[in-house]
């Protein structure tokens, strides 16, 4: 996917969640009664899908002309760069899933917290991902290749551009989903187990992560700017930071509003990342 959205082919890869939504249905549909429960049948779903994906993924590296063959790499200075720039970002998204899991370890504290905070937390990541996702991944090479070539004023141009655009759908969508929380959460879950007291609750956490909506997206933004700069240092920095935060302000509010602590920290935090980012790129001169 990475090689793809290099060469500004974004469809490929972007059609990979569409892949792995049409294997989980299928196998919902089709493996239920051989696994014994939905959830195992998901969980094949998911696993199969991996497989799905690779294959369309390798046959559309293929029809660019890219031959993927497994080997040793050679230990060369782009292997070496690789590694060097690999390692920051593999300690952010592991400071990211420890965040996530004290979050869930904190939310199991209270009597379904962590169901109210994981079904508000899919509304969210619907806008964040067709808006902040995509932006990001096609800001990315962009912007690579023009810090490359010395275009700094059509880098921040398309750094602004991507921003403006971005906030175009992003603000609207955080003020609909904090306007709209309750019936849309009662439409869209309130059956079967999941009651009407459940829907109100898990609108509340709704509400307080609408609010930090458009600090997620803008982080999507910013990051590509250092990233295209080889910097990918300052984001995990910054990231690690906020996840300190997140975890300061969840704590000291969860006796008092409980699973919504995690929800208003995780937002609170996001908004801090996003400020430090646009600080840092604006006093470097790149924003």
């Amino acid at each position: 996917g990475g090689i793809l959205n290099s060469f500004g082919r974004f469809g490929p890869p972007a059609v990979t969640s569409v892949l792995l939504n049409i294997c989980m249905i299928i196998a919902l549909f089709t493996l239920t009664d051989i696994t014994g429960s939905a959830a195992h049948a998901l969980a094949w779903g998911m696993t199969i899908s991996g497989v799905v994906q690779f294959i369309w993924l390798f046959y559309s590296n293929y029809r660019i002309g890219v031959i993927l063959k497994p080997g040793i790499p050679r230990m060369d200075d782009d292997v070496k760069l690789l590694l060097k720039r690999m390692i920051p970002g593999i300690i952010g998204s592991s400071a990211t899933q420890l965040n996530i899991v004290i979050n869930t370890m904190l939310a199991t504290l209270i009597p379904s917290g962590v169901s109210y905070l994981y079904y508000s937390d899919r509304l969210v990541q619907f806008p964040m991902a067709i808006i902040g996702t995509a932006m990001g991944t096609a800001l990315l090479p962009l912007l690579s290749r023009q810090f490359k070539t010395g275009d700094l004023t059509d880098a921040i141009n398309s750094q602004n551009h991507g921003l403006v655009f971005a906030m175009l759908f992003t603000i609207p969508a955080a003020f609909a989903l904090a306007v709209i929380s309750e019936p849309l959460i009662d439409l869209m879950f309130a059956r079967g187990e999941f009651s009407i007291q459940d829907a109100s609750a898990t609108a509340k956490a709704l509400i307080a992560y609408s609010f930090g909506l458009p600090a997620f997206v803008l982080i999507k933004i910013f990051t590509p700017g250092f990233f295209a700069n080889g910097d990918t240092k300052t984001p995990v920095k910054i990231g690690i930071l906020s996840i300190a935060c997140n975890i300061v302000i969840s704590l000291s509010l969860i006796s008092w509003l409980g699973y919504i602590a995690m929800a208003i920290g995780t937002s609170i935090a996001s908004t801090i990342n996003a400020g430090l980012l646009c600080y840092i790129l604006s006093k470097r001169g790149l924003f």
